[in-house]
């Protein structure tokens, strides 16, 4: 029970065994508040007012005057980052750190399985993300060219971005041909059918369809709903392919295509080489490899923010900006957790706590 009255000894003892009503309680009663120092009195009675007065948001921490008790505020929450698997000899089967990597690029994931681009020697490897087992699953394609097609017959010159669609659609950045391609997948590898989606020639052509749109070295995709983002890299943009239109409309959403780290409105934002992208509701997020560090867009607000990384190349983790990463790529996002392929490792990012 909370005793209240005046502050002297005799009014405390005199209410232990008399129930207090709100009428009871003197007006002076804050007077005494601060003569009582145990925090198991305290918080109960001024909790809820100092739940309202949290700022709450990003890393907001209220004060509370005074040297007596109070109800903590909750910590600030940032982005931590640990490594999930990677650091052995490259190409390498394994679990964890016993694993290596060539130069992982891309992730996508399905279920509990992560598909990993491994660009030096053109294979696709998958990480278990409950295990942290790596495996290798199907070698890529190293003749170049252009053609679209049957699986068996498709070619691509550095595929390198990846995303699954409906059913068994899978988008790729075809980044050597500056096109964006797609494969619906089928049971047999020679069902499998290939074809380009927009792009021709390299340069930088916006609000424009199919073969007439053009990109310059596109590099990652994410879809959601009836819209393709891509991240046209050499271009220093964020595009975006309307899935619904019947030749497929590209637009630019967000970098002035000036290399740069500029947060802000989607316009005037400027990045250094995006490579990759994954989305989670309104959030798009992006590997801005130049500036070695992870932003996100907020596409409902047209807005872009720095969550991790300090700018400057290392492999260090950490909170938000103290983290560091050597040319981000591959990105995917499930729940509140990133995966990002960072030199030849696989980071982790959640939104947690910060500790005090």
């Amino acid at each position: 029970m909370i005793r209240t009255g005046r502050c002297n000894r005799a009014s405390v003892h005199s209410s232990r065994n008399s129930r207090l009503s709100n009428s009871s309680i003197p007006k002076r009663q804050g007077q005494c508040f601060a003569r009582f120092r145990r925090k198991t009195w305290v918080p109960l009675l001024l909790g809820a007012v100092l739940a309202s007065c949290d700022p709450g948001g990003a890393g907001g921490v209220p004060s509370v005057s005074g040297d007596g008790g109070g109800t903590r505020s909750p910590k600030p929450k940032a982005w931590y980052v640990t490594t999930l698997a990677g650091g052995g000899s490259p190409g390498k089967d394994g679990i964890g750190a016993a694993a290596g990597f060539s130069f992982p690029f891309e992730i996508a994931q399905i279920g509990d399985t992560l598909y990993v681009t491994d660009r030096s020697d053109n294979s696709i490897r998958t990480v278990q993300t409950t295990t942290a087992r790596v495996g290798t699953i199907v070698s890529g394609n190293t003749d170049g060219g252009h053609r679209d097609g049957a699986g068996t017959s498709a070619r691509f010159n550095s595929p390198r971005g990846a995303a699954a669609g409906a059913g068994s659609t899978l988008y790729l950045a075809d980044q050597g041909n500056h096109r964006i391609r797609e494969i619906r997948a089928g049971v047999a590898a020679a069902a499998t059918q290939v074809r380009t989606l927009a792009g021709n020639t390299e340069g930088y052509a916006d609000n424009a369809t199919g073969a007439a749109a053009q990109f310059s070295y596109p590099t990652g995709v994410a879809v959601s709903g009836d819209t393709l983002y891509v991240a046209d890299t050499a271009n220093n943009r964020i595009r975006a392919i309307d899935l619904e239109s019947a030749n497929k409309t590209v637009s630019t959403i967000a970098g002035s295509g000036t290399p740069g780290h500029a947060d802000g409105a989607s316009a005037a934002a400027q990045f250094d080489t995006p490579n990759h992208l994954a989305i989670s509701g309104n959030t798009l997020y992006v590997s801005d490899s130049g500036n070695h560090c992870i932003r996100a867009i907020d596409l409902e607000s047209k807005t872009v923010s720095t969550i991790a990384g300090s700018g400057t190349a290392g492999h260090a983790d950490g909170a938000g900006t103290q983290a560091q990463f050597n040319r981000p790529l591959g990105i995917v996002v499930s729940g509140n957790t990133l995966y990002v392929a960072s030199g030849s490792l696989i980071r982790k990012l959640e939104y947690r706590e910060v500790n005090s």
